[in-house]
């Protein structure tokens, strides 16, 4: 086999290496059977030259575009990439009131988010007058306030006569004699009269249109049994109860039991609108408990009546005496003493006590129905809704238990809602209705149901998600606090003139009708207002709102966003995380704080909040184009790319995504792929008018890069020994101009009076920009400074048309910057003092003359060390495209001034049409 010479050179590597490997590891040499130690070596000092003196001057290249690799060498580049202007942004979405009873907290974006519109309503919410108490008109209102007249007689039809004695009889006593006569039965225990035949009735007469009696002072007026054909009290709750307790005797029969006892809930449940109700239910429980002593439902009523009552102490007497006895393990004992220990917050108690309660009664209706709105008070509704599946099953029968039987519907309908279970928890809501046609609580948990599921009116929800007809016929008229606000929030859906009008009206009854849950009904009205075009109302009743019940999460959301549009960043920050307390699952909160965050320019706290809320909702598209933005203006160009497809994935039409996705390929160098998406986003938007703002800003979009693209910058950095590359001077005056040591100099002692220069020449219209960095040594007694002219020569003459200058002022111990804008005919103009800046000497400062606008329209702007001395300012004259500039350094003095400059740096931003 050949040998290759390769092969020989990889022998002999190898052999060499190992060779020199060994030779570095034998410190130790061993011999006969010893090892013997090397001498240490032995270190000499050798002095190693700095490398610092001996290369060049390290140049700054920071901020600047570094040559490729192997490229050829040039003195021109493209400008570095456009800074990013955001788009408009598209409004986060935002959410309705919720009804009551309605969905958790964290749901509220599921059923209420909606896109934000205000829908102007002139009128709705008039100044200094509470509209919902407003009358009716003059005449009507002067017609209610005016005082019968006595005299005049009206001839009445029979059915009008029935009528006002119905209504008399509903405010007065009556008897009937001969005639019959309203006023007041005025006998001893007089509801039990009519077991009294023998005795005489004691009337005294009242004149039923003023309510007064008929001869004042009189003593009431002995009426005969026989004489009295009948006799009747007012038709009121008092005297319905005080009559229906007179039916009972004394004692209690046992036949009565049953009847007793449904008596005496009925006078607990009327004990708010009569007072004397809560005592004659205490009665009847007391003469129940008497008559079967080993029932405990008396004793249990007796300690309801002291929990209506507020006498507590007595309550739980009542109930540790039960428990003390033979009912330790009865459930109903333990389930009712449960809830008044849930009522004084000892929820780990009250919990463990109606579990037990539970185990010994799981087929007791009242003890599932218990622990199931307990489970659904304290936010747990889907093990809510277990129990009260078994409390229906096990619901109490009979036409008498018809109350219990739509309490126990509603209380499943209401917990399958706030677990999102619309359909099912209307059609709960239906069967409480049918159990009870007059449950209002019924009718008001239908419309909530249709509010929830995007409906219009109310009634049961079919499979479809829209309601039936049926409820949304139902009158305001007596209606309680649940439809008042469950019919206003369906108005508030639908969005127009007439049903914002009706919304205000049912809502300010609702308010009024149960001010310690006005909460609900406050809300409500502040979205309204906002909605409607009344900022300052929808505050102040964010306000009240809170007032009322400072731990509710959605009027915190409400009131943060309302401080937000008013540029109240702290306060919005505070209400936003008072609501993120009560519910941290909250999307549309989170995302309001990353708003809140960007706004303020914290881009690392608003992607924390931000991501949150992508997390638990993932498909809102305006907050993963907010998102894309943030990261936009962190400098994350891949995540803001991700965030942006993920928002197109969700909206393909979104135009702040579509805007940011068009950037993203700008910033990855990629302008032509900008400049068609951009395009692509005017056109997709054609339908929109031309002041649409997306449209607006991609149009600027297009100009800005499009513009940007025909801009280079020539530098010149001097690092050569002649000035070459266009450079032109004039030292007639006296200093004269050197290259040398990498960068130009003018220096010299003035000769006559006038200037030296040194400048480029360059046309009007492709000049952009002209900088410099300037470095005046001490001793310079004249001005120094950069300029930009155009001047005209007529036989070997040179004008001045126009010309921008930022100079140093020419006196020694001055460092006071200033500028000038001259043109023809005012060479004698003088300069004006920048204040606030210094030109010190020795010291490089960085000059720059920028020009902006077009031919008819430019304007200057002067920069000194990155600070704007002069900005927007009209030169006319220097816009003539025709015309060449002059761009460069000048030194101005008298005959014995000095001057001595060193330039370097320079930079010249020009269009390049070509």
């Amino acid at each position: 086999m050949e040998i290759r010479k390769e092969q020989v050179v990889l022998v002999l590597t190898a052999a060499l290496v190992g060779w020199l490997t060994y030779g570095s590891f034998s410190t130790n040499v061993r011999r006969g059977g010893t090892v013997k130690r090397a001498d240490a070596p032995t270190l000499t000092h050798t002095r190693v030259i700095d490398p610092a003196l001996v290369l060049p001057e390290k140049r700054e290249l920071a901020g600047r575009n570094v040559r490729e690799l192997f490229s050829p060498p040039s003195d021109t580049r493209p400008l570095p990439p456009l800074a990013f202007v955001p788009p408009p942004q598209v409004p986060l979405a935002i959410l309705r009131p919720p009804p009551e009873p309605g969905p958790l907290p964290r749901l509220y974006g599921r059923f209420l988010r909606v896109e934000p519109t205000i829908t102007p309503v002139a009128g709705l919410f008039a100044q200094g007058e509470d509209v919902s108490f407003r009358g009716g008109d003059d005449e009507a209102s002067a017609a209610a306030n005016a005082t019968p007249d006595p005299v005049a007689k009206v001839e009445l039809s029979a059915a009008e006569r029935a009528e006002r004695v119905a209504s008399h009889k509903k405010l007065y006593d009556w008897v009937r004699t001969v005639e019959l006569k309203f006023g007041q039965i005025t006998n001893r225990d007089r509801y039990a009269l009519a077991r009294r035949p023998a005795e005489d009735v004691l009337f005294v007469e009242f004149n039923p249109a003023t309510g007064k009696p008929r001869l004042p002072g009189q003593a009431p007026v002995p009426l005969a049994r026989a004489n009295v054909a009948e006799f009747g009290f007012a038709d009121t709750i008092p005297n319905q109860l005080e009559l229906r307790r007179a039916e009972f005797g004394d004692p209690l029969a046992m036949a009565e039991y049953d009847a007793a006892i449904s008596f005496a809930v009925a006078c607990v449940d009327q004990h708010v609108e009569t007072p004397r109700a809560l005592e004659i239910a205490a009665e009847m429980f007391t003469r129940a408990a008497a008559v079967a002593r080993e029932d405990p439902v008396p004793r249990l009523g007796l300690a309801r009546c002291y929990e209506v009552g507020f006498d507590f102490e007595r309550a739980f007497q009542e109930y540790r005496s039960l428990m003390a006895g033979a009912y330790a393990r009865n459930p109903l004992v333990l389930v009712r003493l449960a809830v008044l220990e849930a009522r004084f917050r000892m929820f780990d108690r009250a919990e463990e006590r109606m579990r037990e309660a539970e185990r010994y009664g799981r087929t007791v209706w009242h003890v599932q129905f218990c622990l199931g709105r307990f489970l659904r008070e304290r936010g747990r509704p889907e093990e809510a809704v277990e129990h009260l599946r078994l409390a229906n099953q096990y619901e109490p029968t009979g036409p008498e238990a018809k109350h219990e039987r739509a309490r126990i519907r509603l209380e499943l309908a209401r917990a399958l809602l706030a677990t999102g279970n619309v359909t099912e928890g209307a059609e709960w809501y239906d069967k409480a209705r049918q159990a009870d046609p007059t449950e209002q609580l019924a009718q008001a948990g239908i419309v909530s149901a249709s509010v929830m599921a995007g409906g219009r009116s109310g009634g049961t929800m079919n499979g479809a998600g829209t309601a039936d007809k049926g409820v949304a016929a139902s009158s305001s008229e007596n209606a309680e606090f649940e439809l008042l606000l469950a019919l206003g929030l369906e108005s508030l859906a639908r969005r127009d003139e007439a049903s914002a009008a009706r919304a205000e009206q049912s809502l300010r009854l609702a308010a009024s009708a149960d001010p310690l849950r006005a909460s609900f009904a406050w809300r409500a009205l502040s979205y309204l207002a906002e909605t409607t075009g009344y900022p300052e109302e929808a505050l102040r009743m964010s306000e009240l709102a809170l007032e009322n019940d400072p731990t509710d999460a959605y009027s915190l959301y409400q009131r943060g966003r309302l401080l937000a549009a008013r540029d109240d960043l702290d306060g919005a920050v505070d209400s936003f995380t008072r609501a993120l307390d009560i519910e941290l699952d909250l999307p549309d909160v989170l995302a309001a704080l990353g708003e809140v965050a960007y706004r303020r320019g914290d881009y690392a706290a608003a992607e924390r909040y931000l991501e949150r809320a992508l997390a638990l909702e993932p498909k809102l598209a305006s907050v993963g184009t907010l998102r894309g933005v943030n990261f936009l203006e962190m400098g994350a160009l891949g995540d803001a790319e991700a965030a942006f497809k993920q928002a197109l994935s969700v909206a393909p039409d979104h135009p702040g995504a579509r805007s940011g996705i068009a950037w993203c390929h700008y910033a990855r160098g990629d302008a032509t792929e900008a400049l068609a998406r951009f395009r692509e986003l005017d056109d997709n938007r054609r339908a929109e008018p031309e002041s649409d703002p997306y449209r607006v800003h991609a149009r600027a979009e297009i100009a800005r890069i499009s513009d940007h693209l025909e801009k280079v910058v020539w530098s010149d950095r001097f690092e050569r020994r002649t000035l070459l590359n266009g450079w032109e001077t004039e030292e007639k005056t006296g200093p004269l101009v050197a290259i040398h040591d990498g960068h130009v100099s003018l220096a010299g002692t003035f000769k006559s009076n006038g200037r030296a220069r040194l400048w480029q020449l360059k046309n009007a219209g492709a000049f952009v920009a002209f900088e410099a960095r300037i470095t005046i040594k001490s001793g310079t007694t004249g001005r120094v400074g950069l300029f930009v002219s155009r001047e005209s020569s007529r036989a070997g003459d040179t004008q001045v048309e126009s010309e921008v200058t930022v100079s140093r002022h020419n006196d020694l111990g001055k460092n006071t910057i200033q500028t000038r804008l001259m043109k023809r005919g005012e060479e004698e103009l003088p300069y004006t003092d920048v204040v606030g800046f210094d030109w010190k000497l020795d010291q490089p400062m960085v000059v720059r003359i920028e020009r902006t606008g077009d031919s008819s329209d430019t304007r200057v702007r002067v920069l000194v060390d990155g600070f704007p001395v002069l900005d927007d300012k009209p030169m006319p004259n220097l816009g003539r495209t025709n015309a060449d500039l002059r761009l460069g350094i000048f030194a101005e003095g008298q005959t014995g001034r000095q001057v001595q400059v060193e330039v370097d740096d320079v930079e010249l931003v020009y269009r390049d049409r070509q």
